[in-house]
């Protein structure tokens, strides 16, 4: 399985979390449940992920999701490298 893609904000406030709490997805889940989300401003970018995108970013990992710009470039560096 791969690890999750996740857009810059969601990357930051999840780097965060770890910074402050370590992988306690126990924690994590405390939070979704008990008060119905995430409202302090370094995680309000969580509430954007479902519990299952929750689980798969501390389980399994996430990284950084390539902006569309970063994308067609790789896009066509390839294609200038297959024509060459």
């Amino acid at each position: 399985m791969e690890k999750a893609k996740v857009n810059k904000e969601v990357f930051d406030a999840l780097e965060n979390w770890i910074e402050v709490y370590g992988k306690r997805l126990n924690l994590a889940l405390d939070v979704i449940y008990k008060h119905k989300g995430f409202y302090s401003k370094e995680y309000l970018a969580l509430n954007s992920l479902s519990v299952e995108e929750i689980c798969k970013c501390f389980i399994i990992g996430y990284e950084l999701e390539k902006t569309k710009e970063e994308k067609l470039y790789e896009f066509y560096s390839n294609e200038l490298d297959d024509n060459y």
